[in-house]
């Protein structure tokens, strides 16, 4: 940093704290958002006013974010990061050491402290692994015993005086010597004479009745109950058709108009379902009609009809049907029937029927 601003303002084009974010050696030619001051303790933003006025020209000397850094309080503010990374890197260090020490300490535990540990615990001395047969009908294991050799003066408590064995005098137990393993000695062996107990069956009482039968308990079935048919739902009769009469002519602009009686009274969920059929490219297609109360339904509402059909012959009937519910794709109602089908009919409406179907094409 120039100690005199004048000197400064004469070698220097531009303020020496202007840089990019990255890097405060490296700045942009022009004023914009790519530069930053670094006369504080981290890059800063400046406008781009103030970089035309003083950063990117000879005027910088004289910007007040200089001139503030040349007071001895920005000095002690650029010596704190220095300080405060001093401390960090020399935290590390401790760290470090200490982790590398303590990695040794279970490196050494490992190879040295851990094996003989395991084999102490593992093989305790003084601890003897040999049986010793002494008797085919009972014969103890050898357990380890101690230097001092010990005999018998007087029975066991468990054993009558008869059968106490007598004692003798074992032999004197070996110096022990530098493997560590002690000869396992053997205890004497006591053969009891077990009596043997024969059962003997006892007379049969001359008094004793023979037992008495115990009754039979026999179980009685229960009934089996007939299970009674569900009833069989009887349908309405099927509606009778009024008009129009069975193969009656149209003509295409004429209103055709399918007309039934009532069955009786319907449920608030029934209603009459008419049905057309009809002939599409030799194909049989059936048109899609409402659900209604009424007695009536216009067939010539339908005009795409007559587009449709291949010689104008609509068959038609009526069916009353109870709506169960909706065809989720289709939207419309779907139910069961409630009567029976009616008889079916014939119209013919439009200008194909005109013309026979056996007819001739014209030349």
């Amino acid at each position: 940093m120039d100690s005199d601003p004048a000197a400064a303002h004469q070698t220097r084009p531009f303020c020496p704290h202007v840089g990019s974010w990255e890097d405060s050696t490296v700045h942009y030619l022009l004023p914009g958002g790519g530069n930053a001051c670094h006369a504080g303790e981290s890059p800063s933003r400046v406008e781009r006013h103030h970089q035309e006025a003083f950063c990117l020209t000879p005027a910088w000397a004289r910007c007040p974010r200089y001139l503030d850094s040349l007071s001895p309080k920005a000095d002690k503010r650029a010596g704190r990061p220095a300080r405060r990374r001093g401390r960090a890197w020399r935290a590390l260090g401790v760290s470090a050491l200490a982790l590398v020490g303590l990695l040794a300490a279970l490196l050494v535990c490992y190879l040295f402290v851990w094996p003989r540990v395991g084999a102490a615990g593992r093989f305790p001395p003084g601890m003897a692994l040999a049986v010793v047969s002494a008797s085919p009908t009972d014969a103890p294991e050898a357990i380890p015993q101690t230097p001092a050799a010990a005999t018998y003066t007087t029975a066991p408590p468990d054993l009558p005086a008869a059968e106490a064995p007598t004692a003798t005098k074992l032999p004197p137990t070996p110096t022990a010597t530098g493997t560590g393993t002690p000869t396992p000695l053997a205890l004497p062996t006591t053969t009891r004479d077990r009596p043997t107990t024969t059962a003997t069956p006892l007379p049969a009482s001359p008094t004793s009745a023979p037992p008495s039968p115990s009754p039979t308990v026999t179980a009685t079935p229960e009934p089996t109950r007939a299970r009674r048919p569900s009833p069989t739902p009887t349908l309405l009769p099927p509606p009778r058709l009024v008009s129009p009469l069975d193969g009656q002519l149209f003509d295409r602009w004429e209103v055709v108009t399918l007309a039934w009686q009532a069955v009786g009274t319907l449920p608030s969920n029934a209603y009459y379902v008419p049905t057309v059929t009809y002939k599409h490219h030799g194909a049989t297609w059936t048109d899609e009609t409402p659900w209604t109360k009424a007695l009536s339904w216009t067939l010539s509402e339908h005009e795409y009809l007559q587009f449709l059909t291949d010689d104008g012959v609509f068959t038609w009937s009526v069916q009353v049907m109870r709506q169960t519910g909706t065809d989720p794709v289709t939207k419309k109602p779907v139910g069961v029937p409630l009567s029976r089908r009616s008889a079916t009919r014939v119209v013919k409406w439009g200008a194909a029927q005109l013309q026979p179907a056996n007819a001739a094409a014209p030349p």
